[in-house]
């Protein structure tokens, strides 16, 4: 089996709790330590889990904003960011923080955070298009040099020492996914029978960025290393994405079709192996500590979607 040629073994599976009046969490994200999962219980009702208990995330004390989004963490999750009125990055410390826009904008998101929690990308909302920010505690908003110029683009995720990041960009009428290191980015190569591409999630040191490359019908799940474009195995399945990597580069959440997958170089198997009676859809968080590999994402038990939280041991 490709469970046991991979060297990995269940170790348990969690059922995310609901919380009363909300729909089941959807997870969107996972700390580095594999410890803090965040979310949305529906568009604008984020939520925050520790391990126990869940719970809403309204970051913001100011009852005017309503919708509230989780979408990155900081290594530990202690510092959380998204969306409350503007982009916004939360710390347990310090509490809420406005990050701001782009001069002349109307609105912003923040998508991730590094490691330490010093340093945000986004993008910030004019009128006709996106432009991708980074913003650090000590120089404030800045806007990400964009891989085409003047066209609409998106910084999705950043690495663990804040480095570098990735995202997406419009090119003609096509979306392609970029590198940056923030004086400069690059669109990153997509295979001949492709039209598009995004790049989800890099690597903690920048090296390793993950995403698909998708056609008129159908997508494959590909990782980008050194300028060039590697393919997953889709395991037979016409669409697979790439959505997370650990920090370490060495494991790779997605899926493939309906079924959730993890890939660990060119090998890949489905979580529901590991773990038999659930439906798992898509991993969303990964984390790889010490011989433990966590993983957190969308799934379906006994008929009912639910979110899950999964460990495996090397």
């Amino acid at each position: 089996m490709l469970l046991a040629f991979l060297g990995l073994t269940a170790v348990r599976v969690t059922q995310l709790p609901s919380y009363p009046g909300t729909p089941q969490p959807h997870p969107y994200a996972l700390s580095a330590d594999g410890k803090v999962v965040i979310g949305q219980f529906a568009p604008g009702n984020a939520f925050v889990w520790r391990g126990s208990e869940i719970a809403k995330f309204k970051p913001s004390p100011d009852k005017s904003i309503l919708d509230f989004y989780a979408q990155g963490a900081s290594r530990d999750g202690s510092v959380i960011v998204g969306k409350a009125g503007q982009a916004y990055r939360y710390s347990r410390s310090s509490g809420f923080q406005l990050i701001g826009k782009l001069k002349g904008d109307i609105d912003s998101f923040a998508y991730d955070v590094s490691g330490d929690g010093s340093t945000v990308v986004g993008y910030s909302q004019a009128a006709t298009q996106n432009r991708a920010f980074v913003w650090h505690k000590e120089n404030g908003i800045k806007e990400i040099p964009s891989p085409v110029p003047d066209s609409s683009s998106i910084a999705l995720a950043i690495s663990r020492d804040g480095t570098a990041a990735c995202g997406i960009s419009s090119v003609d009428t096509s979306v392609r996914a970029y590198r940056t290191d923030f004086k400069s980015s690059e669109l990153l190569p997509i295979g001949k029978i492709h039209t598009d591409s995004t790049a989800n999630d890099i690597s903690g040191d920048g090296s390793i960025i993950v995403g698909a490359a998708s056609g008129v019908d159908s997508s494959n799940a590909v990782y980008w290393k050194g300028g060039q474009i590697y393919f997953l195995t889709n395991l037979g399945r016409k669409t697979a994405v790439a959505k997370c990597i650990s920090e370490d580069g060495l494991f790779i959440g997605g899926y493939c079709g309906n079924d959730a997958v993890i890939w660990k170089g060119k090998e890949a198997f489905r979580l529901e192996t590991a773990f038999p009676g659930w439906n798992f859809e898509s991993i969303n968080g990964i984390a790889h500590v010490g011989k433990r590999i966590y993983v957190t994402g969308w799934g379906n038990r006994r008929g009912k979607d639910v979110g899950y939280y999964a460990i495996l041991s090397e």
